[in-house]
């Protein structure tokens, strides 16, 4: 799972579509509380479906595992946590 994101990530004909599906898709509005990144939503959700876990134990999953926060984008296990009121579906 996480080599295909890697995948994803790296290749720039594949990134581009995905990321244009997900822009289509998922509101992203500047106001309020700073929300997720679009890459943090697809990795956290394909982590989540793959595992098929419910929203606590991907909250603990990616606040503890040092290679999904390095997917994420965080270096260490000190300082940023994911949320949980980050992590549900809103229509």
């Amino acid at each position: 799972m996480l080599r295909a994101l890697q995948y994803i990530y790296t290749e720039p004909s594949i990134n581009k579509e995905v990321f244009n599906v997900l822009e289509r898709n998922i509101r992203l509005t500047g106001t309020g509380r700073p929300g997720m990144s679009l890459w943090e939503i697809l990795v956290l959700g394909v982590v989540r479906l793959t595992l098929n876990i419910d929203y606590d134990r991907l909250e603990y999953i990616a606040n503890t595992d040092l290679l999904l926060r390095q997917f994420l984008g965080i270096d260490d296990l000190s300082g940023f946590r994911v949320k949980r009121r980050n992590l549900r579906y809103r229509p």
